[in-house]
């Protein structure tokens, strides 16, 4: 194999690499973005607009504090522990 030949394959290989990791990375993003949606959902079911104005607030002030609130009230809601206005 000549030299040009064992470095036109060293560019193939990261390349191949490269597409394997921004697909990975399209997939996680993509995983992301449907749980959020479905988080959205949970909580402008169980929360009044009033609620989910609120925890809006919130999140633009302690974002980790209101994500770690949403989690608690969806699983308080998934038990039924929750009432749904």
């Amino acid at each position: 194999m000549s030299e040009d030949e064992e470095i036109e394959e060293i560019r193939r290989r990261k390349m191949l690499d490269l597409q394997r990791r921004l697909s990975q990375e399209q997939q996680r993003l993509q995983a992301q973005q449907q749980m959020e949606l479905q988080k959205q959902a949970i909580l402008r079911r169980i929360l009044t607009p009033k609620a989910r104005q609120r925890l809006t607030n919130l999140k633009m002030v302690k974002p980790e504090f209101a994500n770690q609130l949403e989690l608690q009230l969806i699983q308080l809601a998934q038990q039924g522990k929750v009432n749904i206005p």
